[in-house]
């Protein structure tokens, strides 16, 4: 295989069905699925999150969902150590100069404890690392709307509203927030980094879902890019 070709061959077989890496998001609705708790009849277990109103049909916007829990040989995360979000959702907004790359780095979780926020903390700054490795990979020499483009990480946690957090550093001053977000500073590989972090709680104990319109996501985390 010529060299020229491997960056082609990466992303192809990233966007293979069924359990594609990347897929470009073609519909106005996209579920979030926490498949361990699938099946699960005990109340206030969050299932999934679906997501409403993506603007697939807004030209202003082009979208993918990176699928970072599914395994891709010599890229996954390698060993306990190493964990990522259930998903990221990319997305390239603006027709000028000054567009972004946003990535939000998805976390469902069913309870809130200490543990299990310093667990997403790491997971926030693994994410990060790994998606910095896969945009290496990406042909955005050739995308025109990647020329020029920054990037913009924020975290956003779904959970169904039970649990505390008692450590008052980091994380878990943000979680304990009135409005539940702020600011957070990851270690990654390429130095420490200050993201958005927004607590949605919109939980249906009938379905184990949280329902939330794309629009209302965007505009919490537009108000704290503000702040950066």
């Amino acid at each position: 295989m010529l060299v020229s070709q491997i960056r082609y061959e990466l992303q192809n077989e990233l966007g293979k069905q069924p359990d594609a890496f990347v897929i470009e998001i073609t519909t106005d609705k996209i579920e979030i699925t926490e498949h361990k708790n699938i099946g699960k009849r005990k109340s206030g277990v969050l299932k999934k999150v679906i997501i409403n109103n993506m603007p697939c049909d807004n030209s202003a916007y082009h979208l993918w969902r990176i699928n970072l829990e599914n395994k891709v040989q010599g890229l996954s995360p390698l060993g306990e150590g190493n964990k990522t979000v259930d998903l990221a959702l990319a997305f390239v907004k603006g027709k000028n100069r000054k567009k972004f790359l946003n990535v939000y780095l998805i976390e469902l979780k069913s309870e809130i404890k200490n543990i299990l926020l310093e667990e997403t903390l790491k997971k926030f700054e693994d994410s990060i690392s790994r998606f910095y490795f896969l945009l290496s990979i990406n042909d955005h020499d050739t995308y025109e709307d990647f020329k020029g483009l920054k990037i913009r990480f924020a975290g956003i946690v779904f959970y169904n509203g039970k649990g505390s957090a008692t450590q008052e550093d980091k994380i878990h001053t943000v979680f304990n927030k009135m409005d539940q977000k702020g600011l957070l500073e990851c270690q990654t590989i390429l130095g420490k980094l200050k993201i958005p972090l927004k607590f949605f709680k919109n939980f249906d104990s009938q379905t184990g879902a949280i329902q939330i319109r794309f629009d209302e996501i965007e505009k919490e985390i537009n108000q704290l890019f503000g702040s950066l």
